[in-house]
């Protein structure tokens, strides 16, 4: 990674990032020199985890936050905001509820870009709700 690939100097929120994929994204984005807030439901672990990350001299920040309640989403953006300045990073990794959906919905929009019709479709994101229309 040159200098101008790297994320120093940049702040990210990571949702569901107490764990798993999440924290290995937070990880790995504090190791570049991100600043770093961890948006999660499990506060002590959340917590944990930031402590982790700023005795690795990270800066780093936990927050509980209930994804699917707007308001703590947005508590939570004032105070990454005041804590580290502007966000320039949101990796949305939370899962949010159960929603109902047949999982032959999914594994089509799924296996499209992988397709010959999709041949000059690369790198794209499919957001996967699970069915839900609203």
């Amino acid at each position: 990674m040159t200098p101008a690939d790297s994320p120093t100097g940049k702040v990210a929120i990571v949702t569901g990032a107490a764990s798993g994929i999440g924290l290995g994204i937070a990880q790995r984005l504090a190791r570049d020199g991100t600043k770093v807030a961890i948006f999660d439901l499990n506060a002590d672990g959340a917590g944990e985890e930031t402590a982790k990350l700023c005795s690795d001299d990270a800066e780093a920040v936990g927050v509980e936050v209930d994804v699917s309640k707007p308001e703590q989403v947005q508590r939570g953006v004032e105070d990454v905001r005041a804590r580290f300045g502007p966000v320039t990073i949101l990796m949305n990794n939370a899962g949010v509820g159960a929603f109902p959906g047949r999982p032959e919905d999914i594994a089509t929009a799924c296996a499209f870009p992988v397709s010959d019709e999709a041949s000059y479709i690369t790198g794209q994101v499919i957001g996967v709700n699970g069915g839900r229309n609203t």
